[in-house]
């Protein structure tokens, strides 16, 4: 979705599991995120889709660490660490609680247990975790990190950076360079980075997806639009 709220883009579909913990490498043009028990990444295109991690359990709190190339996550008993490839996957960190959300500042990862805020140095050789502050009385439901020091983001480039990568409305920096994306009800002229309007035939069809919504969801207002090729859509009310 741009910025404005006003575009939408679909690009990765999921089935079983509602995806968690979305987080973004602009300078290779990746994108992360925990699905089931399992971490995932795919070019910012949804492309290249693939499993990453495998058998992370109930995670939460996925955060990237760009300078030092590496994911983090913590589940109910661990604080783990992996490289962005997936490989040198590390247990930081072994406890009985049970441990939500990371975010990173510097070489210092803080999560919490609901009730309390820790850190743990990830450069040491055997982190312990370390209070920050006092206890909460009611739970914490998210951590974000900030730095007025340092930005941590001045200076990156990816293949979107010079022009928008010469596309008419949004840019998708993938590892295979620029892709250009059109916004609903449009599509991208061939060999072009131009959008036109969608026009041609369409399909109308009525489904169930009950076992695929939450609970409550009235799938009677539920309309999902997929493009296919020769100007053809499919409406699925």
């Amino acid at each position: 979705m741009t910025p404005d709220g006003q575009h939408h883009f679909h690009l990765v579909t999921m089935q079983n599991y509602v995806p968690r913990d979305i987080i973004l490498d602009p300078t290779k043009g990746l994108m992360y995120w925990r699905l089931g028990t399992n971490i995932e990444t795919a070019a910012m295109d949804g492309t290249q889709r693939r499993v990453l991690v495998t058998e992370v359990g109930d995670s939460y709190g996925l955060s990237i660490d760009l300078k030092g190339q590496r994911l983090y996550w913590c589940n109910t008993k661990t604080i783990e660490s992996a490289s962005l490839d997936g490989s040198d996957r590390r247990v930081l960190l072994n406890t009985t609680d049970a441990l939500f959300f990371t975010t990173l500042l510097g070489e210092d990862l803080y999560f919490t247990d609901r009730r309390h805020i820790w850190k743990i140095n990830v450069s040491a050789s055997t982190p312990s975790k370390q209070q920050v502050g006092p206890a909460f009385i009611s739970l914490i439901n998210g951590l974000a990190g900030f730095s007025s020091q340092e930005e941590l983001h001045a200076g990156t480039t990816n293949t979107c950076t010079n022009n928008n990568g010469g596309c008419e409305h949004v840019c998708f920096p993938t590892p295979k360079g620029p892709r250009c994306g059109c916004p609903e009800g449009f599509i991208l002229r061939e060999t072009s980075s131009q959008c036109s309007m969608a026009t041609g035939e369409f399909i109308y069809v009525t489904r169930y997806v009950n076992d695929t919504l939450p609970q409550g969801y009235d799938t009677n207002t539920l309309k999902q639009c997929i493009m296919l090729p020769n100007d053809m859509h499919v409406v699925m009310n």
